[in-house]
């Protein structure tokens, strides 16, 4: 094993051969080789390219080196916190491991994670990006958006402010309505912004605040839009007929989800819409015993 170089001899450490066959098993072993090696650019990129962890031994010249620090990093990216401080703030060079391992960034430099033009670049690769960006961009809505347009869940990054600006929100809410779980509670508990949410998407009734989700106005305006969002509504709501007429004449699978009192209740479940199998499956007893219930289609 590579790390047993270090009880060698001087003449073996100093021994080219026994010393590639070291670096290759061991990340350890460039640092007890033989010094000359640690500048010997054939020596550490045959370290780095299966031991990233090797680059803390090289010589300064070759952690300032784009090949050996980039044959580190694609193999551990956490190694760039090694490499000359040059490269840690070079734009091309950091941007290239982003899409593969947004943990680069952890060790990138400061500047680099706080200039505006390299972030947008870098969040429009790798949308978790944005959780090593500078606090003021985590606070600048372009760069949010475009975070969070890829990839919902990178809002709890952002800037709590943004968490509860509700036109941000609304803005996401078009893109993924998921984006409500992260959004702040004040928000969700805020009727008008909720009407306005599940006009764009009824499922956000799932996130609104338990209140909002016994409106009734609400509730209408989500089920109207998609049927199945009366899953989301208070259990009154779900027993509620226009309610529950709402969301069956946009998805008629929303049935399934409908209060057992109007699942047994002949004048609600004989209407036209509802004579289809899946409902008399969820029908009452009673009505799928009622030979006039039975589906004709």
């Amino acid at each position: 094993a590579g790390d047993l170089l270090q009880f060698c001899p001087a003449v073996l450490r100093a021994d080219r051969e026994v010393v590639m066959q070291a670096v290759t098993n061991s990340s350890a072993a460039l640092g007890f080789a033989d010094k000359a090696f640690r500048a010997d650019r054939e020596v550490v990129l045959q370290a780095v390219t299966g031991r990233g962890a090797a680059l803390q031994y090289a010589d300064a010249a070759l952690r300032a080196d784009r090949e050996v620090v980039r044959k580190a990093v694609a193999q551990r990216v956490w190694v760039l916190q090694f490499a000359d401080s040059a490269l840690c703030s070079d734009r091309d060079f950091v941007l290239q491991f982003v899409a593969d391992d947004v943990r680069v960034l952890r060790h990138a430099d400061a500047a680099l994670r706080a200039d505006r033009d390299f972030m947008l670049q870098a969040v429009a690769q790798n949308a978790a990006a944005l959780q090593y960006a500078d606090a003021a961009l985590r606070a600048d809505r372009e760069v949010v958006r475009k975070a969070v347009a890829q990839k919902v869940w990178v809002i709890k990054f952002a800037d709590s402010a943004l968490c509860s600006d509700r036109d941000f929100v609304l803005q996401a809410v078009a893109d993924d309505v998921r984006v409500l779980r992260h959004a702040d509670a004040a928000l969700r508990a805020d009727r008008d912004f909720m009407l306005q949410a599940v006009a764009q998407n009824g499922a956000a009734l799932k996130y609104a605040d338990a209140a909002l989700r016994a409106d009734r106005e609400v509730a209408l305006q989500a089920v109207t839009g998609r049927g199945a969002a009366l899953q989301y509504a208070d259990a009154a709501l779900r027993a509620d007929r226009e309610v529950v007429r709402k969301a069956v004449a946009q998805n008629d699978w929303a049935m399934h989800f409908a209060d057992a009192s109007l699942l047994a209740d002949r004048d609600f479940s004989c209407k036209p819409w509802h004579k289809m199998a899946m409902h008399y499956k969820n029908a009452g007893d009673a009505l799928r015993a009622d030979r006039e219930f039975v589906p004709q289609e």
